[in-house]
């Protein structure tokens, strides 16, 4: 994640514990930057699909919106299939929407991504892979399962789904925890010259939001002969840093990216963690269902 001092999303200050007016500054450009967002959907979606030091080609641009109106689509699709009683379409809609994002993991995989934690080619293209086998299998449910009771069919759907998503889920959490020996290999000094800030949205209690704060400290150092300036992939939570500006670290970066820093994964962990328990848990109780 390359710093860069034009970037909107983010609020720079020298203050490794902001004043007042330092935190209210950082508030007031992160609602900047949302308004901003909402009067350019286009570009901002752009900017956060885009590598780190390239534009979109066309044929990603492409694959992304298909992925994105498919995901979107077929969700709808499916909704609306459970109160008109069309079960039957809901294994082919969803084994399309798992075939096309399997497809774009396994083919478009790659080291370099946008403004996100990375994680190795190797485990997003075996998700990839998962996931196309999971849309396989649902075609094979539709098949293969008897509709003769239509409530127990849904179940064996939504049940393959779940454990497809356990599957992907437990993949990317060792995807994930393999990431400091696979991908953030090299060690580095490097100076701290300032924190970063934003801001993400918790909950919505009474239509009124709650906001997270969000810093990493912004690191200056030496890679194979290049200087770069760049902060943690997974930010850290709260306002105050804990790294004392001027002072030298050493950090683990990726040589194939050095503008990528490793955080605490921990926080990054929890969401996919989160999935894969739910997702299990969902399979159990549906299978336990289709079986008595």
């Amino acid at each position: 994640m390359k710093y860069d001092s034009e970037d909107r999303a983010y609020y720079f200050s020298t203050q490794m514990i902001p004043s007042q007016d330092d935190t209210d500054a950082s508030f007031e450009h992160f609602k900047a930057y949302q308004q901003m967002c909402l009067d350019n959907p286009g570009t901002w979606v752009k900017d956060m699909m885009k590598t780190d030091d390239e534009e979109l080609t066309t044929g990603m641009k492409i694959a992304s919106i298909v992925v994105g109106i498919t995901l979107f689509g077929g969700i709808m699709a499916t909704i609306l299939c459970l109160p008109v009683q069309k079960f039957e379409y809901i294994p082919w809609i969803m084994s399309v929407v798992m075939f096309v994002l399997g497809a774009f993991s396994l083919i478009g995989a790659r080291l370099k991504g946008s403004k996100v934690f990375v994680e190795s080619v190797l485990w997003q293209r075996i998700e990839g892979a998962i996931g196309i086998l999971g849309a396989i299998g649902l075609i094979a449910v539709n098949f293969l399962y008897p509709k003769t009771v239509m409530l127990i069919f849904v179940m064996a759907v939504f049940c393959e789904i779940a454990f497809v998503l356990f599957l992907v889920m437990t993949v990317k959490l060792i995807g994930y925890a393999m990431a400091p020996k696979n991908i953030y290999t090299e060690e580095v000094q490097a100076t701290c010259i300032g924190y970063v800030r934003t801001y993400e949205a918790d909950s919505h209690e009474d239509s009124i939001p709650s906001y997270t704060p969000l810093n990493s400290p912004v690191y200056e150092y030496r890679y194979d002969g290049t200087k770069y300036q760049s902060f943690y992939d997974v930010l850290d939570v709260g306002k105050d840093g804990k790294i004392r500006v001027g002072s030298s670290h050493n950090i683990r970066i990726s040589p194939e990216d050095p503008t990528h820093v490793l955080g605490n994964l921990k926080r990054h962990i929890e969401a996919p963690l989160c999935f894969a328990l739910v997702s299990l848990v969902a399979t159990i109780v549906l299978l336990v269902l289709i079986l008595r």
